[in-house]
């Protein structure tokens, strides 16, 4: 399993290359993942 330090270079790498915000990633991580 990832740490947190990985997961959040991932986030700052994707939200680099793409338009969301890392707060819009989070939020569609959290609909993915845990269905809120």
């Amino acid at each position: 399993m990832s740490n947190l330090k990985d997961i959040k270079s991932k986030i700052e790498n994707y939200a680099n290359d793409s338009n969301l915000t890392e707060l819009q990633i989070i939020e569609n991580l959290e609909k993915h993942y845990f269905d809120i």
